[in-house]
């Protein structure tokens, strides 16, 4: 009789002896887990605190011009760039958008050149022209209405220092008013005009410092997407969802930990007073 009642004891014993185990590898389950999301754990409380507060730290008020937030944000052009030097004018295109020493200008199109015209400079593109006054102001502007026939191909001056349009069709002389215009009925022996071609290296990380100081980012702007992960793309995102579902499961980890020590506490207890 004896040897039945010891094999319905061993699973009771087996039993007890799992519970531990269990409380083990959760504890082991917490304490790694807790590791692995302390940093973005970390970086969400700091920066969520951060923009809390921001009016009071002034955030908007920081600029960020790091080369890589700028892109991230499309505040920079991609490509190459390419324009000419009108004496100390740099004209150039970079990314669709025509510049005047970095500083954009309305105008749509690829541009076809500048040309100095007295006092003015004459910036062209196959669809509009710019005539752009000493002080940077933009003095008169030409569409496909007060225009020859459009596109325009080229800009130069004649010998006489009169602007010359060259369309698909013909080139054109413009009086000094710059308003009115003629058909010029054969091609002109003197012209002068500048050629345009890709931009030196210099050149082109000067422009691109220029953009750079243009196209800032507010810090708090900067910081809410890095706080969301949007800034970081996918990375980011998932980086937060694993902070996220860690809190969970270290929150479900704590709760199955807690009981079971003041059980395992209370068991003690008990078993303390039944052997005294």
């Amino acid at each position: 009789m004896s040897e039945p009642s010891d094999t319905k004891k061993r699973p009771r014993n087996s039993q007890k002896l799992s519970v531990p185990r269990k409380r083990k590898l959760a504890r082991a389950w917490h304490r790694w887990l807790g590791l692995f999301v302390t940093v973005p754990l970390l970086w969400l409380a700091i920066s969520g605190v951060a923009l809390n507060h921001s009016d009071a730290l002034g955030l908007d008020q920081h600029r960020v011009t790091a080369t890589w937030v700028l892109r991230h944000y499309h505040q920079l052009p991609e490509g190459e760039p390419v324009g000419m030097r009108v004496g100390e004018r740099l004209v150039a295109q970079w990314d669709g958008m025509i510049l005047l020493d970095g500083e954009r200008l309305d105008m749509q199109g690829e541009l076809v050149g500048a040309v100095p015209v007295g006092h003015q400079l004459v910036i062209a593109s196959d669809e509009r022209l710019l005539v752009i006054g000493g002080a940077d102001e933009v003095i008169l502007e030409h569409d496909e209405i007060s225009l020859p026939p459009l596109p325009i191909a080229g800009l130069a001056t004649d010998q006489d220092g009169a602007l010359l349009v060259k369309t698909t069709q013909s080139w054109w002389r413009f009086g000094r008013d710059l308003l009115q215009f003629e058909k010029v009925n054969s091609t002109p022996k003197s012209v002068s005009s500048l050629p345009l071609g890709p931009l030196p290296e210099d050149e082109k990380k000067q422009l691109l410092n220029r953009l750079k100081d243009m196209g800032f980012m507010p810090l708090s702007r900067v910081l809410l997407d890095a706080h969301s992960g949007k800034l970081f793309g996918s990375f980011g995102r998932l980086l937060n969802d694993f902070a996220a579902l860690g809190i969970v499961v270290l929150t479900i980890l704590g709760l199955r930990l807690f009981p079971k020590r003041r059980e395992g506490a209370n068991g003690r207890n008990r078993t303390q007073l039944n052997e005294k």
